[in-house]
């Protein structure tokens, strides 16, 4: 994936992309922190999906 003439390999994977407009990021934990919300909106911004 390149962003801003930035090339990011394998750093950043979306578990499950549905469409190709809705992110699915898959834990197996008790409980979401914001670390987790802050993964998603950066996979949203990356790909510029509006839907995750």
């Amino acid at each position: 994936m390149t962003y801003k003439e930035l090339t990011l390999r394998k750093a950043y994977r979306i578990d499950l992309l549905v469409d190709n407009k809705i992110v699915i990021e898959t834990k197996a934990v008790g409980k979401i922190i914001t670390d987790y919300q802050a993964q998603v909106l950066t996979y949203m911004k990356l790909g510029n999906f509006k839907t995750g």
